[in-house]
């Protein structure tokens, strides 16, 4: 909330509950600028050069991210690093418009990364907007991304419109109109599953914008990546390591919300946040073969739509 100029106020007293609440100070909206339906990509669109320094360890979100940017901005180079310590590297070398930080990442993490450069590199150097990229929106996240320096804070997965209007608030961009053959305005919002299937394509379909074969390729990337995903989890719990079991559940939760396998979704962060509680690991781990399950039943990419 403290990215909106508020707190959020907790009172609790034993027995009874607790209550949270917060207040927000909206500007009022245009009627005339309100719209029924869905607004094709291209009505936000910027021509300016960017160089955006992307850091995440896992290449499918990088991949997810690097097509949002390429949806809205015509003239971005994007350098991709996997892990805090890369970035803090690649930040010493070079200059950046933004900086798309992930949270969780190995060797160093986002936080610990965004200190290192706000420390490191201010001193004859333009101070680099760095937005947190994360599978956890919870407060206490928020505000240690605030706290590391960064600027602003955005939930995965993520929709390319609203990365591309983070990074456009965030560098005071101004929209250009996309020239097209055809404007077009997308009225559904909703793209059906197949009866009895244990996934919702409306993300997906909102995300590519309705472009079927753009949503198989990104659910064909999903099933090649996925058993990748599962062996590190499946590691992490014969080895007993929590930490591990924590970063590898909360990289591959982002992904299953992405093709819309929300149940499977839900586990991950139950697991997520079992590691970090304390839950028995056969608890964990029985929890992880309902996952398992449904990945293995999944059709082929073609017959997801």
């Amino acid at each position: 909330m403290r990215l909106h100029g508020s707190d959020i106020h907790v009172e609790s007293e034993v027995g009874k509950g607790s209550s949270f609440y917060f207040t927000v100070t909206l500007p009022e909206a245009d009627p005339e600028a309100l719209s029924t339906g869905h607004q094709a990509g291209d009505t936000l669109y910027f021509t300016e050069p960017l160089r955006i320094l992307l850091a995440d360890d896992n290449a499918l979100n990088r991949e997810i991210a690097v097509e949002a940017i390429r949806r809205h901005f015509e003239n971005a180079e994007v350098i991709e690093a996997v892990n805090g310590k890369e970035v803090v590297d690649l930040a010493g070398q070079n200059d950046f418009n933004v900086v798309l930080m992930d949270m969780q990442m190995p060797v160093m993490t986002g936080a610990e990364a965004t200190i290192h450069i706000r420390t490191r590199f201010t001193e004859g150097k333009r101070l680099m907007p760095i937005i947190a990229l994360t599978a956890s929106a919870t407060p206490e996240e928020i505000e240690t991304a605030i706290q590391s320096g960064m600027n602003r804070h955005l939930g995965k997965p993520f929709k390319s419109r609203e990365l591309a209007q983070v990074i456009a608030e965030t560098l005071g961009l101004t929209s250009t109109k996309k020239h097209t053959t055809e404007d077009k305005t997308n009225t559904d919002t909703i793209m059906p599953s197949p009866d009895q299937q244990p996934y919702d394509l409306a993300f997906l379909f909102e995300f590519t914008e309705g472009d079927k074969a753009q949503m198989i390729r990104f659910i064909q990337k999903f099933l090649d990546n996925y058993p990748k995903e599962t062996a590190t989890i499946e590691q992490a719990l014969r080895d007993e390591n929590r930490e591990a079991l924590y970063l590898a559940a909360h990289s591959f939760r982002p992904q299953l919300e992405f093709v819309g396998l929300q149940r499977a979704a839900s586990i991950l962060l139950s697991i997520e946040r079992g590691a970090r509680e304390g839950i028995p690991f056969e608890q964990l781990g029985s929890s992880f073969e309902e996952v398992r399950t449904t990945l293995e039943k999944l059709l082929k990419a073609g017959d997801w739509i």
